[in-house]
């Protein structure tokens, strides 16, 4: 059956409120036998019009049909050959306008079949979950500003999408879980692809193994930086460079500026100082690095200037410190002894945040509130992947004690930006790459 005609099979059938499935199903089968032809397929240096005379022969349209409607099938077309058209966009327009309104051609592109024929098409009914999913889909979308370069790409995101969805629905539905999964603007993105981004690579950890010195009183059961004054700076964005370890430094040194010098008010520093600057002092810039590193460079840099003087772009690029325009200093860095959680919590309790790295994986970049645990996670030094920095702990009514983390994937992720993960098991090893600067 030629695909004019075929077309028009669908269009007749989807024009009546009832209509015959099976008959459908059955001319669908009959268009993609393969017709035996000794022509080769053009390939994508030919223009459209070289390649439509061999329609009926050895070419095909890979495109999907779908209807609104929940019974009608969704009709996926694509040929053996990896040859494609030049122009898919224009013929799939004119199967178009032969078609129903409430019928749509999408995922469109012109594959030319090799002489042996085209594969089957592929059947799949667009049942109520799936439009249920892709009402989801285009309602995040529409929330995220989410836009993509090609249908194509966008039914790939939605794959992704819908995924993730399924994976957070179904951990939602556990009774014993301490945390909440949620959707958020990084949910079209793979495990893979996110790292890629957000994440740096493993750090060789300066963390000492003992020698930490004790600041003696016992600290107080909770703390909260945030809430305790104006002492923390609104969370950031590092956007789509594995710079997490320079806003972990710059959080840090911000808060311990504004509640040690008290005469010095609360200043957002250069993130982009320490991407371009730092190299001398084993970081890394978009490739990572580690926040007691950076306090060393910005002591013997002799300061760092503020985020308003050297504006973030999250790229690397060449160094632009200009020494007059330092603005916060460094004396001395204290290395947390690895793995002492009691430090941390002396530390935070007593002195201001404190500069974390710990072991991201796929299952944390999903979260929406709660206390967040894992066993997919490390908890070893040579396993840390992103920086963040701690600026309280606590515990739960139900006694489960927390660390409050500020992270820099934005506002929109997580608590406002923030998120609370499980304290006293060194949980993906955020207790092994431990510090904070001296100030005063």
């Amino acid at each position: 059956m030629k695909l004019f005609s075929f077309l028009t099979v669908m269009c007749c059938a989807l024009g009546v409120p009832a209509f015959n499935l099976r008959n459908m199903v059955s001319s669908l089968e009959e268009f993609s036998e393969p017709e035996v032809s000794s022509l080769e397929c053009y390939n994508t240096q030919n223009v459209l019009e070289q390649c439509l005379p061999i329609q009926n022969q050895c070419a095909t349209v890979q495109y999907v049909i779908s209807s609104i409607h929940p019974n009608v099938p969704e009709v996926i077309y694509f040929c053996s050959d990896e040859h494609l058209c030049s122009d898919p966009k224009a013929y799939c327009q004119l199967l178009q306008k032969t078609l129903p309104q409430n019928i749509t051609i999408t995922n469109c592109s012109m594959s030319c079949c090799s002489s042996n024929g085209c594969n089957k098409p592929q059947l799949r009914l667009n049942s109520e979950l799936y439009l249920k999913e892709k009402t989801v889909f285009k309602s995040w979308q529409a929330e995220h500003s989410k836009y993509y370069n090609s249908q194509e790409e966008e039914e790939r995101r939605f794959k992704i999408f819908n995924q993730k969805l399924k994976e957070i629905n179904e951990f939602n539905s556990k009774s014993d879980r301490t945390w909440t999964m949620g959707l958020n603007e990084y949910s079209d993105l793979t495990i893979q692809e996110f790292a890629s981004k957000k994440l740096m690579l493993p750090q060789k950890c300066s963390a000492t193994n003992a020698g930490y010195l004790s600041l003696g009183p016992e600290p107080p059961a909770q703390m909260n930086w945030v809430e305790k004054g104006n002492y923390v700076t609104p969370v950031k964005n590092q956007g789509k460079c594995g710079s997490c370890w320079t806003f972990s430094t710059t959080g840090c040194l911000e808060s311990a500026i504004a509640i040690h010098k008290p005469s010095h008010p609360l200043i957002s520093l250069s993130e982009q100082q320490l991407v371009d600057c730092a190299q001398a002092f084993d970081d890394h810039g978009c490739n990572g690095g580690l926040p007691s590193q950076a306090f060393e460079y910005i002591h013997y840099n002799k300061g760092l200037m503020t985020e308003a003087d050297y504006l973030y772009k999250g790229v690397d690029g060449n160094c632009q410190f200009v020494l007059s325009k330092a603005s916060a200093f460094v004396k001395g860095v204290v290395n947390i002894t690895k793995g002492s959680e009691d430090e941390i919590k002396q530390a935070v309790g007593l002195m201001n945040p404190v500069s974390i790295a710990f072991d991201v994986t796929d299952d944390f970049v999903n979260y929406k509130s709660g206390v967040f645990s894992s066993t997919k996670c490390g908890n070893k030094a040579s396993e840390v992947n992103h920086a963040v920095l701690a600026v309280g702990y606590g515990y739960t009514a139900d006694g489960e004690d927390y660390w409050l983390v500020k992270n820099s994937w934005g506002p929109k992720w997580g608590m406002d930006g923030y998120f609370r993960i499980k304290r006293g098991v060194n949980m993906c090893g955020l207790a092994d790459c431990a510090s904070y600067p001296i100030v005063v």
